[in-house]
Order: C-alpha cells, then sequence, then structure tokens
C-alpha cells in the first residue's frame, strides 16, 4: 500500500495525491512530501521498480530499504538520506521490534515498514487533519516529529518494562514459582535487545544532530540533538533495567533456598520434638521387671502407664518453649520484613 500526502506552498492543508501526480508535486521545491509505503513480501519488487524510477536512488540504498535488517544507521549518499529506525512494541514482557526504512530529500520524507506502526499512523492522521504547518515546514522537520514520536512510544515500552520487573520482583519475595524464572530471563534478554537497539539509535541520532548533511536545516538539528538526550537517557534506563533483572534472578534463588531451609527446618523441629517419645517408649517398654532381671517393680502397671503419659506429654512443650526462647523456630523471611517495615 502506497500513500502521499503533500503540503503546497501557501496551503491551509494537507493533501492526498495518488503516485500519477508525485512527478509534478516533487519537481516544485515549496512543496513538502511524505509518502508512505506499507508493503508485503509480495510487494518489494514493485517498489523497488517505483522507487529507481521516480527518485533515481542507487540500488544498494534500495537494498538496503527493502531486502535487509539492519540497526539504526545513516548513509549520506549527497542528495538525500537512507536511514533506518525501530520503533518498538511491548507485548507479555517482550518487545516487538519494528524496522522503519527512511528516505530524506529535500522536499521529501519516504517510509517504508512491513508492519503497522502505531506512532506512524498518529502522526499521519495528525499530518493530515491539521491546518498547522509546524509539522510539515520542512522535510526534515517532519522527520524530527516522526522521530520523536517513536522515541516517546519508546519511552512508555521501557516505562513498562520497568512496571512488569518491579511487579514480578514482589511477586518473588512474597511467593516464588517455577514460572518466575523463565519470565526473568525472557526479561533479561529483552534488556539486552533494547540496550542494543537504544545504542544504535544513539549514535543515529547523534550524527543527525552534528554532522552536516546537505538535507537536515542547521536550524532542525537541535531538535535532533534533544531526541539523543532522550535516547541517551533511555540507554541508561536499559543499564539499570538489566541490573534489575540479574538482581531479580538472584532474589529468586535467595528466596528459594530461604523456603527450602524453612521447610527442612520444620521437619527438623517434627524430629527431634518426637525422638524423646521413642527413646521413652522404647525404655519403658524394656522388661526390666521380668522374671529374666529378677527386679522389684516399684511400680503398679497403672501407675508406670501415668508415669510415661506424664513424661511423654510434657517433654515435647518444654523442648518446643526452649526452642522459642534461643529463637530457632523464628522464620528468617519473617525477621527481614519486620527490618524492612
Amino acid at each position: 500500500m502506497i500513500r502521499i500526502l503533500c503540503r503546497r506552498a501557501g496551503a491551509s492543508q494537507t493533501e492526498l495525491i495518488n503516485a500519477d501526480a508525485l512527478t509534478a508535486a516533487l519537481a516544485d521545491p515549496n512543496n513538502v512530501i511524505w509518502m508512505d509505503m506499507c508493503l508485503s513480501s509480495e510487494g518489494v519488487q514493485r517498489a523497488s521498480d517505483f522507487l529507481t524510477r521516480q527518485f533515481a536512488f542507487h540500488p544498494l540504498a534500495i537494498e538496503d530499504a527493502l531486502m535487509e535488517t539492519h540497526l539504526a544507521r545513516v548513509d549520506d549518499w549527497q542528495k538525500y538520506l537512507y536511514m533506518s529506525f525501530h520503533a518498538l512494541e511491548y507485548v507479555k514482557h517482550e518487545i516487538k521490534q519494528h524496522e522503519l526504512d527512511l528516505f530524506i530529500g529535500p522536499n521529501y520524507l519516504i517510509t517504508i515498514h512491513f508492519d503497522p506502526i502505531v506512532p506512524l499512523q498518529k502522526l499521519w492522521e495528525q499530518v493530515e487533519k491539521s491546518t498547522d504547518d509546524r509539522q510539515t515546514k520542512s522535510a526534515d522537520r517532519l522527520l524530527y516529529h516522526l522521530l520523536d514520536k517513536i522515541t516517546t512510544t519508546s519511552m512508555e515500552v521501557v516505562d513498562c518494562l520497568d512496571d512488569a520487573l518491579d511487579d514480578l520482583e514482589q511477586e518473588i519475595y512474597v511467593k516464588p514459582r517455577r514460572e518466575h524464572l523463565p519470565q526473568l530471563f525472557r526479561i533479561r534478554r529483552t534488556v539486552l535487545q533494547m540496550r542494543r537497539i537504544f545504542g544504535s539509535q544513539r549514535e543515529a541520532m547523534n550524527r543527525l544532530a552534528r554532522d552536516s548533511f546537505s538535507v537536515i536545516h542547521a536550524e532542525n538539528k537541535v531538535y535532533f540533538r534533544d531526541i539523543y538526550d532522550h535516547l541517551v537517557r533511555m540507554h541508561e534506563l536499559s543499564d539499570g533495567l538489566r541490573d534489575m533483572a540479574s538482581g531479580a534472578m538472584e532474589s529468586h534463588i535467595s528466596v528459594t533456598s530461604y523456603r527450602m531451609n524453612e521447610v527442612m527446618k520444620t521437619l527438623t523441629v517434627v524430629t527431634v520434638l518426637f525422638m524423646p517419645l521413642t527413646v521413652i517408649t522404647g525404655f519403658m517398654g524394656m522388661n526390666f521387671f521380668g522374671e529374666k532381671f529378677s527386679i522389684d517393680n516399684p511400680f503398679s502397671p497403672v501407675g508406670l502407664f501415668i508415669v510415661c503419659m506424664l513424661i511423654m506429654c510434657l517433654t515435647p512443650p518444654v523442648m518446643l518453649y526452649w526452642m522459642a526462647r534461643r529463637g530457632w523456630l523464628q522464620s528468617q523471611l519473617q525477621v527481614k520484613t519486620a527490618e524492612k517495615s
């Protein structure tokens, strides 16, 4: 699908034009044209022929835009720039990256993508309906607004990932589960992927903000420097998220070990409490008063039974009280929670 917006000089609003009127619109340097191409795999060759015929782009630039996948980059072809950028979408602890390829000329911006890109669509609708020409004052200004919307969406993705990681850490501390580890590994892989994307985007924005290009006006470089500052901040935040993900994994292992220790301690306490009962029943069950030992029994059978029951009933509570006084029954997780509160 190819759609074209044109802001003519002195016009109060942009207008949609068809491909047949594109040549005439490009001939006027005062016009600003935005052509958006959302392609399928079957339409790549037709798009390549159209770009070659209409704009005379270099075959290598067209190949980069239509047939290869890149991190963010800027290539200077003197009369125009080729650029690749990525829009991010957050879905279930993972990010989906949508590559956006762009050609920027003196009075045109061409965007090429294979997936729908939400911030691009929002800007398209704004430009189509707006009567203000600030966004379409020039092709490089239009490029700034597009990249700014994509960067703003990326910031929202970083915030969502940060919130998800915080919630996951709380769940791990309260009740660690087996499925938490795959989630942590997935988030950590996502953060590393995001960090690599932001690093390349930062370098691309640095070039647009500092290098000299024939299609980027000097007064508009400050806008790209603003995007560069945002990307630097997001790159640093991704470093922090990576550390948080690693810390959450360590917390999961530690809390799981604590839980296991609590279970083992409970089993040990139960075993220790019943050991004296086993000793008492075993000892009192010995046939000391039989004919073989010839020992007089000082107790009647009922009295012996009462003495044994008293000893067995009193021994576990006394041992339990002694363990509690020593602090052996207190959970380490409860101690840490009390210290934090």
